[in-house]
């Protein structure tokens, strides 16, 4: 980019100030990766849409803990600022809003511009076909109260009842990881003299978010043998039900919450979050007269969405 192509996306782009993060910290925004260095404070030129944030503490020994992440929406020419919280390990908002605005003068002036990484606008295509539909009403709803997203404050993965062998070999998977993560921090701890529990055995600083619930086998009183298996055979019906109760006939909230729940996941390490993408895909795929009829734009939406979600998961790591 010339200068002022670079100046004029900049402008038009937002900014997310991540200030104080220690050196070595893993931070992610959308499919972009940055290992902190000393000179990092942020990002620039990032697109207005929603964008998916995430972050791994460093113990020091070339290991991270377990991966803390939020969804934001960013409009155009907005300054996001968060601030590194040292004791808990996480990124906070500023409560000051005069603070907040005069970092806002900073990065409109180019006084930080040194100090922000751009964002990889390569990608930006690929984002919107993975978020497209998640709008900040769809944040705002499903967002777990504080906003941040971690495995350790999600109820027990046992729960979540893997039921084939692909889905049994990712629950051990992360399981080992979430369990390796809680040793090592026990162990840094007792070294530290801390006592007992390491500094990720818990996180306080998030929570579960809110989905939608969204039945598998649809159990009914009042129904015949032969009504309850035709309406778990077809779930049109049960379709029409979620989308008037929960989504008030809104099929973009519908598909945000599909979106939502996929990047958790994939991005965010949720295993709430795959739970929810699977009962979707139940949910979706059990339908027989939906698709043909009044729902077909809602499956087109859907199968682009999905079609986007599996060529990103099953793309070739790149080795650079």
């Amino acid at each position: 980019l010339d200068a002022d192509s670079a100046r004029e996306l900049a402008q038009r782009g937002g900014t997310i100030l991540l200030l104080d993060v220690p050196e070595n910290t893993a931070v992610g925004v959308d499919q972009q990766t940055f290992l902190v260095g000393p000179k990092f404070k942020g990002i620039k030129m990032v697109p207005p849409g929603t964008h998916f944030i995430s972050y791994n503490s460093s113990s020091g020994q070339g290991d991270f803990g377990p991966t803390t992440s939020f969804f934001l929406p960013i409009r155009s020419g907005q300054v996001v600022v968060r601030r590194w919280n040292g004791p808990e390990e996480v990124l906070e908002e500023l409560e000051d809003e005069d603070e907040v605005e005069r970092y806002a003068q900073a990065v409109r002036s180019f006084q930080l511009d040194q100090h922000l990484a751009p964002y990889d606008l390569a990608s930006w295509n690929r984002w919107r076909q993975l978020a497209g539909h998640i709008s900040g009403g769809v944040v705002d709803a499903l967002q777990p109260v504080g906003g941040n997203i971690n495995i350790l404050a999600e109820a027990d993965p046992s729960l979540l009842r893997p039921a084939t062998a692909a889905e049994e070999a990712l629950y051990e998977q992360l399981q080992k990881g979430r369990e390796a993560a809680a040793e090592r921090q026990q162990a840094a701890a007792e070294q530290a003299g801390n006592g007992k529990g390491g500094r990720w055995a818990a996180a306080p600083h998030a929570g579960r978010c809110f989905y939608t619930p969204l039945p598998r086998l649809v159990k009914r009183g009042g129904l015949t043998p032969q009504e309850l298996t035709a309406l778990n055979l077809d779930k049109s019906r049960v379709l029409e039900e979620v989308l008037t109760k929960h989504f008030k006939g809104d099929q973009e909230a519908f598909l945000g919450e599909f979106q939502f729940c996929f990047l958790a996941f994939l991005l965010g390490q949720s295993l709430e979050g795959f739970a929810q993408w699977k009962a979707f895909l139940c949910l979706m795929f059990g339908c027989d007269d939906a698709p043909l009829g009044a729902r077909s734009q809602l499956f087109a939406d859907f199968l682009r969405a999905l079609h986007a979600q599996l060529a990103h998961s099953l793309a070739p790591v790149s080795g650079g």
